[in-house]
């Protein structure tokens, strides 16, 4: 019996021993993968501060670029409302008088530099006569200036309306657009008080 006994445990104890060394290969797993997660929080977190840095980058870049493109628009005039084609072929040339002839003599006795004149290359919707804005970029911001100032006051000869707009980048024209809800509610007070 006893004999039976000490075979029973012999594979009992050689199991035991089977069981323990695949606990130690597993603990060994278990202390390796421990490390490797600690590495890779510890990746995760310098990622983490590395991409909170672009973003903080990359925002003041887009502020950035933003400045210098409506820097870059600061002398640019557009005009809506100037009858399609009747810059002919010279429209530079063509928007130095306009600008005398809409604004008064007196006011520009020798015509504003233009650099460069266009028609806004926006297609025309079919039935809609309106024309095409024109956009200027002026030499002198003074002379941007007077324009706008002066602007309000004039029209054609015919008695069509010619208005003129600074013009802006895209990006700060969608967030000019932002406040076109209030905009009357501001001019009816002004009107209301003035």
């Amino acid at each position: 019996m006893l004999t039976h006994f000490d075979e029973k445990s012999d594979s009992i104890h050689s199991s035991l021993s089977i069981i323990q060394n695949s606990l130690s290969t597993l603990g060994d797993q278990v202390n390796l993968l421990e490390q490797h997660v600690g590495a890779n929080e510890d990746n995760v977190q310098v990622c983490v501060t590395r991409i909170q840095q672009l973003k903080k980058d990359n925002s003041y870049l887009i502020d950035k670029v933003d400045d210098l493109e409506n820097r870059n628009w600061r002398n640019i005039l557009r005009f809506v409302g100037v009858h399609e084609s009747s810059e002919g072929n010279d429209i530079t040339g063509f928007m130095s008088w306009l600008i005398a002839q809409l604004l008064g003599r007196d006011n520009f006795p020798t015509p504003p530099i233009t650099e460069w004149a266009h028609r806004s290359p926006t297609a025309r919707r079919s039935g809609i006569a309106s024309p095409r804005p024109l956009i200027v970029k002026l030499f002198n911001f003074q002379d941007k200036a007077n324009i706008l100032r002066i602007a309000r006051e004039w029209k054609l000869d015919d008695g069509t309306r010619v208005y003129i707009y600074p013009d802006f980048s895209a990006d700060l024209m969608k967030r000019r657009r932002n406040f076109d809800p209030v905009k009357p509610v501001f001019m009816s007070s002004q009107i209301s008080s003035g």
